[in-house]
């Protein structure tokens, strides 16, 4: 009996600690919930199929990335995703035709490592950017065209 006493204290001890959470009650939890209630379950469909559909071109557009840059690996790992989600597009449209409840969801943040790079360039080419130009004798100011060695 000493020993559950012991833990009681040491548990309300470590309650009072502020880890930074919100406490809050389970009336206030109830009115979160109803939040979500009360949106349609089309538009939670709708920002649903937004998302899928966002994160399909971000794979899509990766793809390609690593395909032009050679990693062959990461381009393998964007088509599989691309396709899981798809899928997951596919389902979703599909219990909205049903008539079926929202599905359950999360969402991730991933980082994914992309070198920038101008994959449309051959070896024997480079692209320079010229930030100011000085004494260039021109018809036309506003578009200058010239050569660089």
């Amino acid at each position: 009996m000493t020993l559950m006493m012991n833990l009681y204290s040491k548990l309300l001890h470590f309650l009072d600690i502020d880890m930074g959470f919100t406490i809050i009650s389970k009336e206030e939890g109830m009115h979160i919930s109803e939040d979500l209630d009360n949106k349609s379950r089309q538009e939670m469909y709708l920002k649903l199929e937004a998302d899928i559909k966002a994160q399909i071109i971000m794979c899509e557009t990766n793809e390609k990335h690593f395909k032009m840059t050679g990693d062959i690996a990461s381009a393998n790992k964007f088509q599989q995703m691309c396709e899981h989600t798809k899928k997951d597009l596919d389902a979703l449209r599909f219990a909205y035709k049903r008539g079926d409840a929202v599905p359950k969801f999360h969402y991730e943040v991933r980082a994914f490592s992309i070198i920038v790079c101008n994959t449309d360039l051959t070896d024997h080419e480079a692209e320079l950017t010229l930030e100011r130009g000085i004494n260039y004798n021109v018809s036309n100011p506003k578009e200058v065209h010239t050569y660089c060695r």
